[in-house]
């Protein structure tokens, strides 16, 4: 049994007898580019044309010999012209040839240019996707192409446009070819990718190339749209989910439109919502409407088209966090479910029953969220049934929400994932994404993947804790792949996620979303990822987990980033992790054998670490394989086998960058000629050989403070009493750490020194001026572009009193997204008035210009709703201007600043309107006192106000005018704050 397994792997892995002992550095096959690269040229004066999103990685798009490869060309639109005639022009080496166009494209022209082809394709149709924000990958030209030129081979190609007579420059494209890619499909992880449809967009012979490429990598499983493409993968035994479009996601938006009135979600003053439906007419199965327009539409795609397998559906209903449903069937229920008497309820709805019975409200959602659930994966599955498949709804679902802090968040809890985890047989989790920003710095943070590794662990451990055996659900995961028109990552940060999801034990993964213009690096590590599934999915699904053995890197080797913990779209335990090492392993039993896998999260550095075993027979001897790279590990004198003793003081091995390795340790007779062996002296040689260079980027890694470091200086604060002010450091019960108390006769502040520097509270006369919550208060910097909040801690520099007034200096000395930019914070508070001035000073250390747009991010108690009634924002210049909640995001843009579109439509406004003042005076009708921000003329570009339903207030953001700082220079503004008499 144990010689048939060796035998099998070497069939499914191809070993060879003759395999080198060839330890792979690992790193990076795309290198991201560290900022500028792609970026539009003074010379391009109208609309302009990407390769998306290569241009703005390395500028290289690689194939694999024989087989297709879609290059995608985006277009940008901010100058906004009007869009008239649109054709791109794309030249290429002869020996890659045009497979195929979009299926909605036409090929205007092909012909010979000296040494290449050029290709003129009419662009017309992408015209109502070109918008001034960023290149619209979702309306990107897709170019299948193809070359049986040998790998290594490497072309400079151009494209460009011409629009309207404008002929825009030629921009160089390089053209490279690696080997052919040949994987192997796991037979019972699931594994593939989330298609979007313009990654599928092909008919014909293309489509069938396209298809058998996407098996031949080792996919099984994908998310994929119902067309040609779908049947296709269903045809070739593929499995497939999809996601109806706007008519099954998000909690409430369930039910192909048009929906009556009678259904509509209803918000507390009795409107109703245009896309949500009440969850009560869903999990009572409602009619008509829920045979209408539920029940049909499922069938036809499941039933009768036969277009997919399973719905997986985004559950993101955070829009209608604390909004209702408040229709008479909700209430009802709620009565019924809080076990409350009608009048007690009528008493309080729809108006106050959120504020008194806050906690009964939250989870009076979770279980009618959780009854619409079950009631959808019923439907679907009963309907998969007709057909003698087993079809399930599962909802994506963030990944926080099935780990132990799910209740952390008022939003999570409404929505409770575990409330119904226990009763639906299908899960899709997602997060976190360690992305990289395209047309921003590259980030690097070092153990970034680590943060994929904390969350999916506690995410199994945490199931396994909640829910017995027979009734826990699969996990499907959603690693990180191209998001948006914006977020990208290397193809071997993508793999060592889909390996984590694997390794942590989830049932399957779906690449969230690919490939949207990755070439054909990023299909060899998917495909090299679905080998080792392939060869070890056994052990992960069968095995037992144990932890047998120990793993220690034995050459230089750094604690990861604290950066990590904040990845984004994360909510990892920081308490928990804080201290983990990017050097993880993973151990499963099967029978006589054990896999053990070692992950390298240090994108920069491979590592030489000793693996010892504590539990083993001395006497007994081993084979320590490590099939994947056909190879052994032996003696000095070539011998196969190892004793317990040997293996209990260790053995040497290898994990190279970014890279996971996998060891299977049998009895010894398991072990087959046909692997090299590797011998102890060899592996230290090697390790001699790179020591230097591992060296060199362990140092070149630097040191960044971790919380701890910031603790430490907050901790060594000493209270400082006189000049009429009381500094000092309290514990805060809520926040669960320390903050600085500021007290005078006039006021007392709270600042959040670890929370990112913020005003927490502001008391004036008994009266508080911020919207107190978990993150946000007054004065909190942030950044308009790249778009970003800082609330993590800040180094207290100093605090003291002088010339009457306290001043407290923080500093936080480097910024995520913006390499080389630290952040100096001082606030500086009145003795004389109620007031306070925050001043920011940003000072470039790094070697590149940085771009940004800075920002204040403000909570004001004075815009919350009371009795029914908001206060008023009202600017005090020539032109009147005032803010009204309408529950929409308001922009005020300055008169006489010329116009940035990248700061305008950073994000969909409901309102624009003009103003001409930096005074901004706040009143409410609770309130007998105003407040007022004052915002420096010189930096001030636009004030917004992002309101929705769900927000308790709005913010109030003065949003600074982009400025490009150079090294070594700083960029510096202010807020001053005042409380006066109305």
């Amino acid at each position: 049994m144990r010689h048939g397994f060796i035998r099998t792997m070497a069939a499914i892995l191809g070993i060879s007898a003759a395999a080198a002992l060839d330890f792979d550095p690992g790193g990076f096959s795309v290198h991201i580019a560290p900022g500028g690269l792609g970026a539009r040229t003074t010379e391009e004066t109208n609309i302009t044309v990407r390769a998306f999103p290569v241009a703005f990685l390395d500028n290289q798009f690689a194939l694999s010999q024989g087989q297709p490869g879609v290059l995608r060309l985006a277009f940008n639109n901010a100058p906004e012209v009007k869009i008239g005639k649109l054709t791109a022009f794309l030249e290429l080496p002869k020996a890659i040839q045009l497979v195929g166009l979009g299926r909605n494209l036409s090929l205007l022209s092909q012909e010979p240019a000296g040494d290449m082809v050029r290709l003129a394709i009419d662009a017309g149709s992408t015209r109502g996707t070109i918008t001034a924000k960023g290149y619209n990958i979702f309306g990107a030209l897709p170019v299948m192409l193809k070359t049986d030129a040998a790998p290594g081979s490497k072309w400079q190609g151009a494209y460009w446009l011409e629009h309207d007579g404008y002929v825009s420059p030629r921009l160089p494209l390089t053209f490279t070819v690696i080997p052919t890619i040949r994987s192997v499909q796991p037979k019972r992880f699931e594994t593939g990718v989330h298609f979007t449809d313009n990654c599928i967009n092909f008919k014909g012979a293309p489509l069938e190339s396209y298809a058998q490429f996407y098996a031949e990598t080792g996919c099984n499983a994908a998310m994929i749209v119902p067309g040609a493409m779908s049947q296709k993968l269903r045809s070739m035994g593929i499995i497939r989910y999809y996601q109806p479009s706007g008519w099954l996601v998000n909690g409430y938006m369930i039910g192909k439109p048009p929906r009556p009135d009678n259904v509509k979600f209803q918000y507390k003053d009795g409107t109703l919502a245009g896309n949500g439906v009440c969850p009560a007419v869903i999990y009572r199965k409602e009619e008509p409407y829920f045979s209408a327009n539920l029940a049909a539409p499922l069938r036809k795609i499941l039933v009768e088209d036969r277009s997919t397998d399973h719905f997986l559906c985004n559950w993101e209903p955070f829009m209608f966090d604390f909004k209702g449903c408040f229709c008479t069937r909700c209430q009802k229920d709620f009565e019924a479910f809080a076990k409350l008497t009608p009048a007690q309820v009528a008493e309080v709805w729809p108006g106050t029953v959120t504020e008194k019975y806050r906690d009964q409200w939250i989870d009076f959602r979770a279980w009618q969220n959780a009854q619409l659930v079950v009631t959808i994966e019923q439907t679907v599955n009963a309907m998969g049934k007709e057909i003698g498949i087993d079809a399930h709804f599962a909802p994506e679902v963030h990944i926080k929400s099935i780990t132990r802090l799910w209740d952390t968040s008022a939003s999570l809890r409404q929505y409770a994932t575990m409330a119904y985890a226990d009763q639906i047989p299908l899960l899709n989790a997602w997060g976190p994404y360690p992305w990289q920003t395209v047309m921003q710095p590259y980030s690097y943070v070092r153990g970034y993947n680590l943060s994929t590794h904390c969350l999916t662990r506690d995410s199994v451990d945490y199931i396994r804790e909640q829910i017995p055996e027979a009734k826990r659900p699969r996990l499907l995961g959603f690693p990180h792949g191209l998001q948006t028109n914006l977020w990208t990552t290397e193809p071997e940060s993508m793999a060592i996620d889909i390996l984590t999801y694997f390794l942590n034990e989830y049932d399957g993964q779906l690449v969230y979303a690919f490939p949207k213009g990755y070439d054909a690096r990023y299909w060899r590590a998917l495909a090299e990822a679905n080998r080792a599934i392939a060869a070890f999915e056994d052990f992960t699904l069968d095995g037992v987990a144990g932890k047998g053995h120990q793993i220690a890197a034995v050459t230089p080797y750094p604690q990861p980033s604290p950066r990590f913990l904040k990845a984004p779209c994360g909510g990892i335990d920081a308490e928990k992790w804080s201290g983990a090492s990017m050097l993880q392993s993973w151990e499963y039993r099967l029978g006589e054998r054990r896999l053990i896998a070692i992950a390298n999260y240090w994108q920069r550095g491979e590592c030489f670490a000793r693996l010892s075993f504590t539990d083993l027979d001395d006497k007994a001897s081993y084979a320590l394989l490590e099939p994947l790279q056909g190879r052994i590990y032996g003696t000095d004198q070539g011998g196969r086998a190892l004793t317990g003793a040997m293996l209990r003081d260790g053995v040497t091995i290898h994990v190279g960058a970014q890279r996971v390795v996998f060891l299977v340790l049998a009895p010894a007779g398991a072990a087959q000629a046909d692997l090299a062996v590797v011998r102890p002296v060899e592996v230290a040689a090697i390790q001699a050989e790179r020591l230097a260079s591992i060296k060199k980027a362990f140092a070149a890694e630097g040191v960044e403070l971790s919380l701890a470091d910031f603790q430490k200086s907050f901790q060594a604060m000493n209270s400082v009493s006189g000049g009429g002010f009381e500094l000092k450091r309290v514990a805060s019960a809520d926040l669960k750490r320390d903050i600085l108390q500021v007290r005078s006769a006039l006021q007392a502040l709270d600042i959040d020194v670890l929370g990112g520097g913020r005003v927490r509270s502001w008391n004036v006369q008994g009266a508080e001026m911020v919207n107190r919550d978990e993150t946000s208060g007054l004065a909190v910097d942030g950044f308009w572009h790249p778009a970003k909040v800082l609330t993590e801690p800040l180094m207290l520099d100093k605090g003291e009193v002088k010339d009457g007034r306290a001043v407290i200096a923080m500093r936080l000395p480097a910024i995520g997204g913006l390499p080389g930019l630290e952040l100096r914070k001082a606030i500086v508070i009145d003795g004389s008035q109620s007031a306070f001035t925050v001043q920011t000073t940003l000072h470039n250390g790094g070697a590149a210009p940085l771009e940004f747009s800075h920002r204040y991010h403000n909570m004001i108690a004075a815009l919350e709703v009371r009795d029914g009634v908001a206060g008023i924002a009202a600017f005090q210049g020539a032109k009147p201007a005032v803010f009204c909640r309408e529950f929409v995001r308001h922009m005020f843009t300055m008169a006489g600043v010329p116009a940035d579109s990248l700061l305008s439509k950073a994000f969909d406004m409901g309102k624009m309107t003009a103003m001409d003042a930096t005074e901004v005076v706040f009143t409410a009708p609770w309130q007998t006192m105003s407040l007022r921000a004052s915002l420096p003329p010189r930096d001030l570009y636009s004030v917004v106000f992002w309101d929705s339903q769900a927000m308790p207030c709005p913010t109030f953001e003065p949003i600074h005018r982009r400025v490009t700082l150079q090294p070594g220079q700083d960029w510096q503004t202010e807020m001053r704050w005042s409380v006066n008499a109305k």
